[in-house]
């Protein structure tokens, strides 16, 4: 049995099944973790790998034939830049916002659509939210465009989506979150669950 932690210590289960998920095996990470060197972190690297792979075609021992790491990083920091400037920012805890974005399970092609759909850097943990609740970025900006736009605005955008509603301006929101209120106080179980999963 292979342990993540011999590739970096700070691989915890949940982070080895990200990587996992990516498609990264433990061999192929070990191999981007060697290329990588140094910097290498196990919460935020695995977006850069799978840009490498996926965008720009390249395996590992493509990199360290070329030597052209350095140049590659700085083409993918420059993309989050030309984003959104704010992807350079420093956070109160002292991380990039892009390498939050990336440890909250966001890769760069993610990220830029949610910056189209009108979020900001500063959102990753109500996109993540929007996202967890099964909500494209489109979804996610039409819900925000009729006056959705606080995180606890998810559940009854999530109760209206369930209800067949489509965001638009003429729906009565005071008088659909007074419904939404009651219907949350007593559900009726599948009617729950058919809302919550749709």
């Amino acid at each position: 049995m292979v342990n993540w932690t011999d590739i970096h210590p700070k691989f915890t289960e949940e982070l080895q099944n990200e990587w996992e998920e990516k498609g990264f095996g433990y061999q192929i990470t070990k191999q981007w973790k060697e290329i990588l060197g140094e910097v290498f972190e196990p919460k935020s690297n695995w977006a850069f790998c799978v840009w490498l792979r996926d965008e720009k075609k390249l395996n590992p021992l493509q990199i360290q034939e070329t030597g052209n790491l350095e140049n590659l990083r700085t083409e993918y920091n420059k993309l989050w830049e030309d984003t959104h400037e704010g992807f350079v920012e420093i956070t109160r805890s002292g991380r990039l916002k892009r390498l939050v974005w990336e440890a909250i399970g966001f890769t760069y092609p993610e990220a830029q659509q949610w910056i189209q759909a009108g979020f900001k850097p500063n959102d990753f943990w109500k996109v993540k939210q929007w996202k967890s609740f099964g909500f494209t970025p489109q979804q996610a900006k039409a819900w925000r465009e009729i006056g959705l736009t606080e995180l606890n605005d998810l559940g009854l955008a999530t109760y209206l989506r369930g209800k067949n509603y489509q965001p638009s301006p003429d729906l009565n929101l005071e008088q659909l979150r007074k419904e939404h209120n009651s219907w949350e106080k007593n559900p009726v179980a599948q009617e729950y669950l058919d809302i919550i999963i749709s």
